[in-house]
């Protein structure tokens, strides 16, 4: 593999996992919206800067939390 394939490669990898995260945030944030009403803005900037992993971890969760206080103490 050349060094302009690799390069290729790795942009398409890094696009790949942006567009990924950037989904999961607006799910995360639309179901925490359905469940609990608006969101406060600092609520939805510091999902906006968790990781993927953890995005999964909050959104697997969805049901278990019952107030938006569970939610601040996860993120």
């Amino acid at each position: 593999m050349t060094t302009a394939e690799r390069l290729i490669k790795e942009g398409i990898e890094k696009g790949m996992e942006k567009g990924e995260k950037e989904g999961k945030v607006v799910i995360a944030i639309k179901l925490l919206t359905k469940k609990f009403g608006i969101l406060p803005s600092e609520t939805k900037d510091r999902i906006k800067n968790l990781d993927i992993e953890t995005l999964d971890v909050l959104i697997d969760g969805i049901f278990e939390y019952n107030s938006l206080d569970d939610i601040e103490k996860f993120i």
